[in-house]
């Protein structure tokens, strides 16, 4: 598999720690598909923290060498290397940036 490459404001983060959130688990069961339809196979987990591995143009300052934690909208947060969107919208403590998903970046959260 190719190494993915960060996109204009995005970040390729190396995963150190994934999850799944309670709402992931409800999206596989197919209970909420008219709203979040999903199609087999398909990744899971959105939640993740790593280090910034690359910074695409416009990353909003992320270096790489950064250790971050977000989330991505594309359930692929237990990869190895993981495209995500980047964000300025704080910091989660003084050693991590907070990522944004793209329903924050277009004003959804």
């Amino acid at each position: 598999m190719e190494r993915p490459v960060p996109g204009d404001g995005q970040v390729l983060v190396r995963v150190k720690a994934a999850g799944i959130n309670p709402g992931e688990a409800v999206i596989r069961t197919g209970a909420v598909a008219q709203i979040f339809p999903s199609t087999f196979p398909s990744g899971q987990g959105s939640d993740l923290a790593g280090v910034i591995q690359e910074a695409g143009a416009g990353a909003g300052g992320f270096s790489p060498g950064d250790e971050v934690i977000g989330f991505t909208d594309n359930r692929a947060s237990q990869a190895e290397l993981v495209p995500v969107e980047a964000g300025r919208r704080g910091r989660a403590d003084r050693h991590h940036r907070r990522l944004r998903g793209r329903r924050e970046a277009r004003g959804e959260d």
